[in-house]
């Protein structure tokens, strides 16, 4: 096999890895779906689906209950026999 097609076989392996995860190498974004996929000192921030430094800013503005959109926090709960929905929470 020529030189070029080895290179070929190698970037198509490379490329499959990052597409079907792999070890964070610190340079590119990390990418999360909850808090335990980031590393000490980052969360998860839900709606870009990225690790970022720093702590949550929980987001709660016009939220009685439910989960803050950002960080998947907890805005508070209904007591019973209320339940929290999209048009309340």
């Amino acid at each position: 096999m020529r030189k070029s097609s080895w290179m070929s076989v190698l970037l198509a392996l490379c490329c499959a890895g990052a597409l079907l995860g792999g070890c964070d190498d610190g340079v590119g974004p990390q990418y999360c779906v909850s808090p335990a996929d980031c590393d000490a000192g980052e969360y998860c921030n839900l709606q870009l689906g990225l690790c970022v430094p720093g702590v949550c800013p929980r987001v709660c503005t016009g939220l009685e209950c439910g989960l803050d959109p950002i960080c998947g926090e907890s805005c508070g709960t209904c007591t019973a026999p209320e339940i929290c929905t999209a048009a309340t929470g």
